[in-house]
């Protein structure tokens, strides 16, 4: 419903907060926010969204350039945003961004794509997406990096 970032570096999404205090709740809806950062995070709960998505990078090129972080970076923060998650009882999944290349460094290897899925599902992610952010992703390329995340994240859902 609402995408939980810095004002002013996305002034689309400045009334976040004030779409979730409107929107009507319906039995049976889950109401999703983005969050990309603890202050995100903070604000999801606080406007009583159900469930909150979290975006790891695959990518250091793509990283810096749309969240000013490093896979590992991002891989790091989400151990934190888990923890906010579960205090408050709000499931959180996580989206591996660019899990299949990026216009700026090529190819993502696949290792570092399990890598980060493992790491969210050891940090309680309740579900992990791969995302083709670019459109680069053939039959054989989903294959392999489900296969690698499966290894990795064995108890996981996926999408």
């Amino acid at each position: 419903v609402a995408s939980f970032v810095n004002p002013k570096l996305v002034p689309a999404m400045a009334d976040s907060d004030a779409i979730m205090a409107r929107v009507p709740r319906d039995r049976g809806v889950k109401y999703i926010g983005l969050a990309l950062n603890e202050r995100g995070m903070r604000r999801a709960i606080d406007t009583g969204c159900d469930e909150v998505n979290f975006v790891m990078v695959a990518s250091e090129g793509f990283g810096k350039a749309n969240q000013n972080a490093t896979p590992e970076d991002t891989a790091d923060l989400f151990d934190r945003i888990a923890v906010l998650a579960h205090d408050a009882n709000i499931p959180v999944s996580v989206t591996i961004s660019v899990a299949f290349g990026d216009p700026f460094d090529g190819e993502v290897p696949v290792d570092r794509v399990a890598m980060l899925a493992g790491r969210a599902a050891r940090a309680g992610a309740m579900e992990i997406a791969l995302g083709d952010t670019i459109g680069v992703a053939n039959p054989w390329d989903v294959r392999d990096r489900i296969a690698a995340v499966r290894a990795a994240a064995p108890d996981a859902r996926l999408r």
